[in-house]
Parts: C-alpha cells; structure tokens; sequence
C-alpha cells in the first residue's frame, strides 16, 4: 500500500511523470512531432496489423506441413505434435497473464510478447541450415541427373540405393526426433507470446477510452487478424514454388521430391514481427482522452496514479477462495454449459481437419502444395471474413435476444451436419499404382529396395519408381529408355480425372461459412447466460477450456488418423521417414466422417440449449409480468410512495 501511495504522489505531481504516462515515444525520447499518434486510432491499427503477422506465422506451419515432413522425414503425427505447441504454450501463461489486467504497461508487454514471436519465427528456419534432413538438402544441391540416378534401373538388375555405410540408422531417428523437438519449443515460445494478445489489448483499448468506443476500436484491431490464415496460405503457396535451396533447376512442383523455400516464410514473418513491435512500443501506459475543464486534472491525476491500484490490494488467496462460489454459478447455467460443450465438438473437428487442410487436398485430389494453399487461402479468406461480418450484422440489425441466437445456432449446425456427410462421398478413388517387383511383363530388373519416385507414362500409367517401369536414363527429370513403355516417364501420379474438386470446395465453403456465421452469435449466447460479475471469468474459462481439450489435441488426433491410412512409408537406412503414399479412400472416409460425427452430436447438444432458453425465456417473462402486477395489487405506503413518482 505505501508503494501505491508512493506512486500516486509521484505520478500526481505537476513533474514530468504525467507526460511519461501519457505520450508517445521511448524513453527519454518523445519527439513532439510524434503526439498526434496518442490516440486509440492508430493504436488499433498498428496492433491490428501485429496481430496479422502474429496470425500468420502461427498458421504458416500449417501451409508447409508437407514439405517439412518430406525434408525431415517425419509423420503426420509428428507434425500434430509441433502445431499443438502453440496452445502448450498458450496454456501454461494464459491464466495468469489474464489476472495481470492493466496492471503493467500493456504496450511493454504486447512489444516483448511480438519480440518473442519474431525470435521464435526466425528460430524456426534454423533447421534448414542446421540439420540435413534425411540428405534431402544434399539431395537438393545435386544436379537434377545426379539426384535422380538411383531411382534407376542398372544392367546388372540392381537398384542404385542409399549408401548408409558411413551413418548408423540411429542418427536418422534422433535427427528427426531433434527437428520435432526444436520446432515445437519453438511453437511453445509462440503461444506464451499469444495469450497477452487479446485480454491485455482489449483492456488497453476498453480502459483507454470511453466504453461507446471501445467496440470499434476493438472491430478495427480484430479485423486484421481475419486475414492471418489467408496471407499464411497465399504466401505459402508463393514459397512453396521456389526450390528449398534458392537455385535453378528443372524439376517443377508438381515432382514429389520437390521441396519448397518454406523457412523463408518464417524468416519474413518473423523478421516482420520485430518491426512492428517496435512501433507498439512507441505508445504510453495511457492514452490520453479530451475531457472538461473541471474533471481534467483530476481524472489525469487518476490515470497517472495507475487505475489498477485498488485492484492490487485484492490477494491472491482471496481470488483462488472465490473460485469455487464463482464456478457453481457457471455450472448452474445449463445453456452456457452446453453451448461450451457443443462449440468444443464443433471446434475438434474444424481445427483438426484445418491443421492439415492443405495436406489433404494435395493427396485426394493430387494437386501440389502450392495450389491446395493457394485454394485454401481465397477459401478462408471469403468465409472468414464474409461470414463474421455477416454474423454480426444479423444479430446487431434484428436485435436477436439469447433464445434466437440459440435458433440460429442451431440452424447452422444442421446446415454443417449435412455438408459434412455430404463431403464424405467427395473425392477421388485410389490411384493404381504398379508396384509389384515384377511390375510389367519381361521386367529384368529388381525393385524390392529402390526408393519411391512415382512416375508417370504416357498412355496414363503410374509406376511406384522409374526402377518398377525398367527405365535406364534420365535427363532433366524424364525418364527414357523405359521397358514397360515406349514414351518418356515423368514424375508425379497420373491424373484421374477425378471431377470432385469443384463440388468439395462449393461445400466446404457453405460449411465453413455456418461455422463463422455463428461466432458472434455464440459469443452472445454465452453473455447472455452469465451474470455480470461472471461473465470475465467464464469467456475466460471457455478460451482455456477450448484451448485444453480442443486447440491442443485436434492437431495430434488428426495427424494419428492421417499416418493410420498411409500405405507406404519411406525409409532411409532402416528408419521410417515421411509417408510416400496413402489409402486416399480410407483417408476420406475416415476423416469426413469423424467431422460429420462430431458435428452431428454437437447439433444434438444445441438441441436442450434451445430447449432450457425457451424455458428459461419464458420464466423471466412470467417474473416480468409478476413485477409489475403486483403495484397494482397492494395498497400499502411502501408501493404508494413507489407510484407517486411514476404520476
């Protein structure tokens, strides 16, 4: 308490502290020119364009997932394991940064926290300098023939294979392991540095400025980071057509041995990261408001003397004691416990199947990296951002109250449900590949050991290397001199002609549109079923829990299910890598319809939230009526003098 004092005497005197709380710059330095820009206008958007590139860099990873696992030779649950470290480390700072309130220099803390996901950023792309993933980065700065010698087939029937005289198999599997490890740290560094982000800048913003303002000012800083996604998978898709080694050379993306510049991603955003956090830097604890001649150095005074001061001599034992009471009322709440409960099962599947959303088209409908993340990313950008504002809209211009939110909720996630069943019969059948050691009549050679490089002849005929086609030359990445055809061998699968693409994005994009329709309204849901004094402690405790039981095991579930349907994995010296080809139809079925399951039961789970806010809508009503019957009724001195003021 005497520091607080202390503190007010200070900041409350006629000296330079004053300005220091309230002006632009760094330190010592704050340049009159530069005071203009003490307003929650340009706050909001500086902040709104750190949340872009904080955004995207958290999504990259999801752009690159392919590519990584190729390079690193590592699976689909491997990856699950790094994306989940975003929300480990989201976790383990949440709570107790959202306790911290406006009790620092929230500008302070945004910067570290953007200097923290610049560091991790630019720390991700080390790997590529630092480990050789597998020889694929010695592969990469061969020559195209030499890289592409020992998928042949030789005169004396031998493959030309992997020499792995001079490095153990353990070396590979520690390798990967270390890869896994180090990029997860540092996605862990990246989901501290998250959880500041929206509690401490929506307090900056609320508590900066009077509260009529606050929503826009909140919609201009939240808006940007709609577009995260979208320039995540635009970019990826650029950088995913330029070689990993910055060269020339004549192999094309469509080669699945192409591997593309996908750390020069990190090194962009993070670098990008740096900048702008500098600029958040520039702002003061407090900004300034205009006020009356009366209450302006008064409320200066105040603001200099920290609003968080009565706040700071609440202990924490008391807060941890008032848990218990506070999560009873939540509980009581039966259409928020629900409506949690639903959100979670629809959110699952979303983020799950969002993870490796571009993975998944590149293998059922065989299109590269570059395109899947190029469709994608005009995908998210249309739904995202058409489809919150349209939810917004809709329940601000028709005022929906609670129980209506509920319907419209509901609504939408029967509209899910069916596109979700719907999109487990979209999609290609396997493609039928020859792998056999004898893969066509007359082969002299034998295959069993040479590695996977399909390839594709010209009567439309995929072969599981240019080896099973008894092709002996190659020269700028096509194959000759093939016994099984009299045409050049290229490398990729063939094209089935599979006409399902179109459909499948027509549908997604209608469910991914019910899904961001519903956000504002869900928002308002959860309000609305909370009492005030709740309503901070129970958003907050939807984050975490969605955080805990979704955000967290959606990517490493998904990834399980994606290497459950791989046929054939690659293997380098005895250690199993990435996975060369999958059982697309089980891929299909299995991940389409786990989504379509888990969205099914969570339209069931609206179906009693609706219910119990009719029933409890229809309560309030018959207490509203009851109120004001009752003055009516009674005649005593007590309800008299109640009514006179009303005549």
């Amino acid at each position: 308490m005497e520091f607080t004092e202390e503190k007010g005497r200070r900041s409350g005197s006629a000296g330079p502290a004053p300005r220091a709380v309230t002006a632009c710059g760094i330190g010592p330095c704050r340049p009159h020119c530069i005071q203009r820009c003490a307003h929650l206008l340009p706050f909001s958007f500086i902040f709104g364009i750190q949340t872009l590139i904080t955004n995207s860099l958290s999504f990259y990873l999801s752009s690159q997932i392919t590519t990584i696992e190729k390079q690193f030779g590592i699976s689909s649950t491997d990856s699950g394991l790094i994306l989940a470290g975003n929300d480990i480390g989201f976790l383990l700072s949440v709570l107790f940064v959202s306790y911290l309130g406006h009790r620092v220099h929230i500008p302070r803390v945004l910067t570290i926290c953007g200097f923290l996901f610049g560091l991790s950023g630019l720390l991700c792309s080390l790997p590529h300098f630092i480990f050789d993933g597998r020889s694929s980065i010695d592969e990469a700065r061969k020559s195209d023939n030499e890289r592409s010698d020992h998928f042949l087939c030789r005169a004396d029937n031998l493959t030309m294979g992997l020499n792995c005289d001079q490095k153990e198999p353990q070396h590979y599997v520690s390798q990967s392991g270390w890869v896994v490890l180090y990029i997860t740290l540092c996605y862990v560094i990246q989901g501290v540095a998250k959880s500041p982000r929206s509690p401490l800048g929506s307090v900056y913003l609320d508590s900066s400025t009077d509260k009529s303002k606050t929503g826009l000012y909140l919609a201009i800083s939240t808006s940007f980071g709609i577009f995260g996604p979208f320039v995540a998978l635009i970019l990826g898709g650029v950088f995913g057509k330029i070689p990993v080694n910055l060269k020339p050379t004549t192999m094309t993306p469509e080669d699945s041995r192409w591997i593309g510049a996908w750390w020069v991603g990190f090194l962009l955003f993070g670098s990008l990261a740096l900048v702008v956090s500098i600029l958040v830097l520039m702002f003061p604890r407090t900004i300034p408001e205009p006020k009356s001649d009366g209450d302006e150095s008064n409320e200066t005074n105040d603001s200099s003397n920290g609003k968080s001061a009565p706040n700071d001599d609440f202990s924490v034992m008391e807060m941890l004691k008032a848990f218990p009471r506070v999560f009873k009322r939540l509980w009581k709440s039966k259409v928020y416990c629900l409506m949690v409960t639903s959100n979670s099962f629809t959110l699952f599947g979303t983020i799950g199947l969002n993870s490796f959303g571009p993975k998944y088209m590149e293998n059922i409908f065989n299109i590269p990296p570059w395109k899947a993340n190029s469709i994608l990313g005009v995908q998210f950008l249309v739904t995202g951002s058409f489809g919150t504002f349209l939810g917004g809209f809709l329940v601000s211009r028709l005022k929906l109250a609670r129980n209506n939110c509920v319907k419209m909720i509901l609504i939408l996630c029967g509209v899910s449900t069916v596109c979700q069943f719907v999109t487990v019969f979209l999609g290609c059948e396997n493609h039928s590949v020859k792998k056999s050691p004898m893969a066509f009549p007359g082969s002299t050679c034998r295959c069993e050991d040479s590695d996977s490089l399909m390839v594709c002849s010209t009567e439309g005929v995929t072969f599981f290397s240019p080896c099973h086609a008894g092709c002996t030359n190659v020269t700028d990445n096509v194959y000759s001199g093939c016994q099984a055809t009299e045409g050049p061998m290229l490398p990729g699968i063939c094209d089935s002609g599979c006409p399902f693409l179109i459909p499948y994005l027509i549908v997604t994009t209608i469910n991914i549109l019910s899904i961001t329709l519903r956000l504002v309204p869900m928002f308002n849901v959860l309000l609305r079923s909370l009492e005030d004094q709740d309503r901070s402690i129970g958003m907050g405790l939807h984050s975490f829990i969605m955080s805990l039981i979704v955000f967290l095991p959606a990517p490493i579930a998904y990834g399980k299910l994606f290497d459950n349907t791989c046929l054939t994995w690659k293997e380098t010296c005895g250690s199993k890598g990435a996975c060369h080809l999958y059982d697309i139809e089980s891929m299909r079925f299995t991940l389409m319809s786990v989504n379509a399951l888990l969205a099914a039961i969570s339209f069931l789970i609206t179906i009693p939230a609706f219910i119990f806010s009719q029933k409890e809508m229809r309560e309030s009503e018959n207490e509203q009526s009851i109120e004001i019957t009752e003055p009516q009724t009674k005649t005593s001195p007590t309800s008299t003098s109640l009514t006179l003021p009303e005549k």
